[in-house]
């Protein structure tokens, strides 16, 4: 439903005025952000991030996390592979990833994993510099917004997934995109163009992710304009989805075919692996920002048998001190976000299409996927700029202080966590895995 603009009657905080939310330090801030993102994505992949990679890439799927990490590098940097996963829930994913891997691979002699990690740290940074933009025009204060975009980098989400070739670091940016589009709406009339691209990134990277804009449309914009650029918003995924079926060899499947969709989402449905709500709660609350100890699993349904590396049913408790003193930390903040989420003083729109998008997260995960790690780096946008609502409140300084904290301790923790799940000993992988050598 539209909403009329409107203002919080009595606020902690009071809300900066809406000409001035951005400053000339504004830039200097989100200068470091990205800065140190970059540096943190190289340092990342030279070395376990780089080594989880290959590893993962040498295995047979699923073997990490459920990843498919061989069939997704395929389709991000092969013009003759079998796009697989590329059309069905990921309908623009190949558009997007086969030109500029193609240009790095054939113009610039980048191997094929070098050129997906490129595209993972472009949308890296852009994911990082838009919640930073979608914090400060949301009216989170500076500290308080920087905090909780730097928590980005040392999260587990991020050193496990922007290394590996997924659709989720595209998928993060899309959501960044889609959440900073909200945010500046509380300040000013949102173009026709800017809605449609924020759709058409989180329609198009992933179906479900489609949400965010919906949802921002649903509470900024009449009824008729929310539905004329919702559908818009679809036929140009089609559009762009006919395109790639036209130039490629084997095109992605048919997006958002009921049938299809039905069948493949249909295997995941509260699946046995997954372990419930608790394990499911936990991975959704607190793995995206901590990881716990990997653990051996054998999933129910893999052909052939094998085990996997796995986070889903391991308890961050049981990663000694440092994980509980960062799981503490971690909640407390996040308690905080919640409470400035439902009665802060930021735009009640936006907290709207916030709370919506975290609830949507929540219970499509509850229902759907094994390992819900996977899709941490998913939920990894709407989580921090939750916590960041806290620092908008009377409890501000203290809710900074536990970021700031958070961040140290995730940062100790999570590397440590990278490094056991590259020195996991894992049996030998099914004799079907073959590996690229370029990927080596």
């Amino acid at each position: 439903m539209h909403a009329e603009g409107s203002e919080t009657a009595a606020t902690d905080v009071e809300r900066p005025d809406a000409a001035a939310w951005w400053r000339p330090a504004d830039w200097i801030v989100l200068a470091a952000l990205v800065a140190a993102t970059a540096a943190a994505f190289v340092l990342l992949v030279q070395g376990d991030g780089g080594a989880l990679a290959r590893r993962a890439l040498a295995a047979h799927r699923d073997r990490y996390f459920q990843a498919d990490c061989p069939e997704m590098l395929e389709d991000m940097v092969d013009l003759q592979g079998r796009h697989g996963r590329g059309g069905l829930v990921h309908p623009v994913f190949c558009g997007l990833t086969l030109p500029p891997t193609n240009l790095l691979i054939r113009g610039a002699g980048f191997g094929r994993l070098q050129a997906a990690w490129v595209v993972q740290a472009t949308a890296a940074l852009l994911g990082v510099a838009l919640l930073y933009v979608a914090a400060r025009a949301a009216g989170v204060p500076r500290l308080g917004a920087a905090l909780a975009v730097a928590l980005a980098p040392a999260s587990a989400a991020a050193l496990f997934w922007w290394p590996l070739p997924e659709t989720y670091a595209l998928g993060s940016m899309a959501i960044a995109a889609g959440l900073a589009t909200a945010a500046v709406a509380t300040r000013r009339r949102i173009p026709t163009p800017v809605h449609l691209a924020a759709g058409v990134l989180g329609l198009g990277v992933t179906i479900t992710n489609w949400m965010v804009s919906l949802a921002t449309l649903a509470v900024f914009e009449p009824r008729r304009r929310a539905v004329a650029l919702a559908l818009a918003t679809l036929a140009i995924v089609y559009a762009v989805w006919s395109v790639e079926a036209v130039s490629l060899p084997q095109p992605p499947a048919t997006p958002m075919s009921p049938r299809e969709v039905k069948r493949y989402s249909s295997r995941f449905i509260f699946h046995p692996d997954a372990g419930g709500p608790i394990p499911i709660l936990r991975a959704e609350w607190i793995t995206p920002i901590l990881a716990p100890p990997p653990i051996a699993i054998d999933p129910v349904d893999s052909d052939p048998p094998q085990a996997m590396v796995s986070f889903q049913k391991s308890s961050i408790f049981r990663g000694g001190p440092l994980a509980v003193a960062a799981t503490v930390a971690w909640l407390s903040a996040l308690a905080l976000g919640l409470y400035g989420l439902a009665a802060g003083p930021v735009d009640p729109r936006f907290r709207l299409v916030l709370g919506a998008v975290l609830a949507g997260q929540v219970v499509l995960h509850l229902l759907h996927g094994e390992e819900t790690f996977l899709y941490s780096l998913h939920f990894l946008p709407v989580l921090l700029l939750t916590a960041a609502m806290g620092t908008t409140t009377r409890f501000g300084r203290a809710s900074e202080a536990l970021l700031a904290l958070t961040i140290v301790l995730a940062l100790a923790n999570n590397l440590g966590r990278l490094r056991e799940v590259v020195e996991f000993p894992l049996p030998p992988p099914p004799p079907a895995s073959t590996m690229d050598s370029s990927f080596r």
